[in-house]
């Protein structure tokens, strides 16, 4: 769900838009659309993964699952796998991203996202 910035209404989705049927029920008025993130990045090849629709802080169980497997492809092991985990978990932010930003990253998974 998606709210207004100006009057904090639920917004409809038409067309792939965000509209505000309370601010603007007679023209198609869109809100950019965006979403609360957690963005991991992999300290060794940089790819960054979105797990997005965070509400509060979303579970640092699914950060560290999807850092060890994304680590295994790097064949890292022991200490050297463990250091690298700790250190993308321990840089990870939160950010408002584009809805379409979340919908892609279902799809291309760890990636260059640049942001």
């Amino acid at each position: 769900m998606e709210f207004c910035e100006d009057c904090g209404s639920m917004m409809k989705k038409i067309d792939g838009k965000w509209i505000c049927s309370s601010c603007s029920p007679t023209k198609a008025e869109t809100k950019s659309a965006t979403r609360k993130a957690v963005v991991v990045t992999c300290p060794v090849c940089n790819k960054q993964q979105l797990y997005c629709g965070v509400d509060g802080e979303l579970s640092p169980i699914k950060w560290k699952q999807g850092v060890d497997y994304h680590l295994d492809h790097h064949n890292l092991e022991g200490e050297l796998k463990e250091r690298y985990r700790q250190n993308a978990l321990n840089e990870k932010q939160t950010m408002q991203v584009p809805q379409s930003l979340c919908d892609e990253s279902d799809n291309r998974g760890w990636d260059n996202y640049g942001l």
